[in-house]
């Protein structure tokens, strides 16, 4: 199987997904409602195309770097955790000031929303807090912890997702470039 190589135009594409994320947040949180800024500025699709492109980038690192298990966790967990955990401190420490602003905030698209989640994240502070450290808060269902996905750090939900996915990646890539063998072909029957 030949290996997938770096491509920088992807990189690039990324970077501009982001930016058009970052623009959809400024934008639910002023109060502009016009042609170009409207309620839902579409930014699922530009994580979509981000989370696409990620998973060809891990994957073609994974192929290419050949290493243990315990060493590409080891690189992804310090890859994101330390930034990670001190912006998460920092919110958690914050939570109290935070719900006041947003209650104190101009009238936004997302305000309301992100009122609840605050008074969530304060209300099941403790559980928020223990997901959020296991950097798995977005697995568990809101029904079960509500606001799981955004308490603290709205946009850590995608920081669980990308852990959850280097959790598994090497796993995945793995099932599909191994050589096919009967064991192999039986696997999810067994």
């Amino acid at each position: 199987m030949a290996l997938l190589k770096h491509v920088k135009e992807y990189d690039a594409l990324r970077g501009l997904m982001a930016l058009w994320v970052l623009l959809g947040h400024w934008a639910s949180t002023v109060p502009i409602h016009n042609v170009l800024f409207q309620r839902r500025f579409f930014n699922e699709y530009a994580v979509d195309v981000f989370i696409i492109l990620s998973g060809f980038a891990i994957a073609t690192l994974i192929l290419a770097k050949q290493e243990s298990y315990r060493a590409y966790i080891t690189r992804r967990f310090f890859r994101i955790f330390p930034a990670y955990l001190f912006y998460l401190a920092v919110s958690v420490a914050l939570a109290g000031w935070a719900l006041d602003l947003w209650q104190a905030a101009p009238e936004g698209s997302m305000k309301e929303a992100r009122v609840v989640i605050a008074q969530d994240s304060l209300s099941f502070i403790g559980a928020h807090t223990f997901f959020h450290l296991l950097g798995l808060h977005s697995l568990v269902p809101p029904a079960l912890l509500p606001s799981s996905d955004f308490a603290f750090l709205g946009q850590a939900w995608s920081i669980s997702l990308e852990w959850q996915f280097y959790l598994i990646a090497p796993f995945v890539v793995a099932l599909f470039t191994l050589p096919v063998s009967r064991t192999r072909l039986s696997w999810p029957w067994l």
